[in-house]
């Protein structure tokens, strides 16, 4: 090379023609290295539970191979993983259009599926296949324990997450999914534990964070609520569910004025929001502005018909403003939602200790359907389906719902399976 680069300049054209030889491959090997290196900057971060940092670098590989089937499965694994669904069928259908057809594809397919609640009897095999001690085995417990919590099978969320922990202690990933599933069962105390220890592997983890704070809301302990929303605030002040946690733990510890205008903030920024409207309304109830209060509460019970602590501010609320008789309906709708929640509530510590109940989940997939919780209810519909693909009273109950809802190809798939089981169907 040096010999080269000393020889008399006779022909330049000659000269050029040598150095791009030479400088080509360099090049192109000097971007093929640049994003191998970020290849397995990426693998590293994933082995250590970062999700965030791992993507980051597998975008910068696509700057370089833009038709990569491996970063393009890592990122379909992402996707899923942080349950952002349609990305992750984005990555699939690209790895489709190009030709991928590699087991940990095929496999990242079957994993999104049984994430989101469509176990399709592969369930048992899946398991089987988590036996070996490796990093497959680990993805697929992940997502059967994902895909049970969505179909409130507690018993084989638990039973993944505790062969994950056995194998991995620290992992916190199955100690957040812990948390999720003692939050569903109403064991709070055991869910706070769970985020804690997550915390202290990782300080800086946001959903351990972000969930543990909203758990102490829930308990009625704003102030120690209030220390997580403002650790978060500090590192990522515009995320909404920050400043809505920040908002809701000042106002119920009592900081009206530093609550305030982050509850104006929201309203503005979202006017359709229930749970906003409803603290604004708390707020300016607290501060004896009636009227404003007033407003705010009766447009919260209009958009969510169905939560009884807001019915009763609005009670309270019609109460001091003289309304007595209006205010004594609210309260009595108030009485019949805490009876059909305890109700419910029952019926769910019922269900979570039995490992096949397909009738008493389809009586809580109903009741939640009733009382609004539109998510909860055909989830629990799902699971009373997954435990009996043939009961009857839940296919009928999810196609009275989509018909309801406007969707009725959905509808007319379950009315069919129903009427199939039918005599004479």
């Amino acid at each position: 090379m040096r010999n080269l680069l000393c020889l008399p300049c006779r022909h330049p054209l000659s000269t050029v023609v040598v150095l791009a030889a030479l400088g080509l491959p360099a090049f192109f090997g000097g971007r093929y290295l640049w994003a191998d290196h970020h290849l397995r900057l990426a693998e590293r971060a994933l082995d250590g539970l970062d999700l965030a940092g791992a993507e980051a670098h597998l975008r910068r590989c696509l700057r370089i191979w833009p038709a990569d089937g491996r970063v393009h499965v890592l990122l379909a694994q992402i996707a899923r993983r942080t349950q952002n669904y349609e990305e992750a069928e984005h990555e699939l259908e690209i790895c489709a259009q190009i030709g991928v057809r590699t087991e940990q594809a095929e496999l990242e397919r079957l994993l999104l599926r049984v994430q989101r609640g469509d176990l399709g009897g592969t369930d048992y095999d899946l398991y089987q296949r988590s036996e070996p001690d490796s990093p497959e085995s680990m993805l697929i417990l992940e997502a059967l324990a994902q895909g049970y919590l969505s179909t409130f099978h507690i018993h084989g969320a638990m039973r993944c997450l505790e062969r994950m922990l056995e194998r991995q202690p620290d992992n916190t990933r199955a100690l957040f999914l812990k948390g999720q599933v003692m939050e569903n069962t109403n064991r709070f105390g055991e869910a706070m534990n769970a985020y804690r220890r997550i915390l202290a592997l990782d300080p800086e983890n946001f959903e351990a964070r972000l969930s543990l704070g909203d758990v102490l809301l829930l308990k009625n302990q704003p102030q120690d609520a209030l220390e997580h929303f403002e650790y978060l605030a500090q590192r990522q002040p515009d995320d909404p569910t920050v400043r809505w946690g920040l908002a809701c733990s000042r106002n119920r510890a009592g900081l009206h004025d530093q609550a305030r205008p982050l509850l104006d903030a929201l309203v503005r920024a979202y006017p359709d929001k229930p749970r906003i409207l409803a603290e604004r309304g708390k707020l300016a109830l607290d501060d004896g502005q009636l009227a404003e209060a007033e407003a705010w509460l009766r447009e919260s019970v209009r958009l969510s018909p169905h939560d009884s602590q807001v019915m009763y501010a609005l009670y309270l609320c019609l109460e001091r403003r003289g309304s007595k008789s209006e205010a004594q309906h609210y309260y009595q709708r108030m009485e019949e939602l805490d009876r059909d929640q305890k109700r419910l509530l029952d019926m769910i510590k019922e269900a979570v200790v039995k490992k096949r109940a397909p009738e008493l989940r389809c009586q809580i997939g109903r009741l939640s359907l009733r009382l609004g919780m539109t998510s909860q209810g055909l989830r629990w519909l799902e699971g009373a389906l997954l435990e009996d693909p043939q009961y009857l009273p839940a296919l009928e109950a999810l196609a009275d719902y989509y018909e309801k809802s406007g969707q009725p190809e959905v509808a007319a798939r379950y009315r069919r399976r129903a009427t199939d089981l039918k005599p004479g169907g």
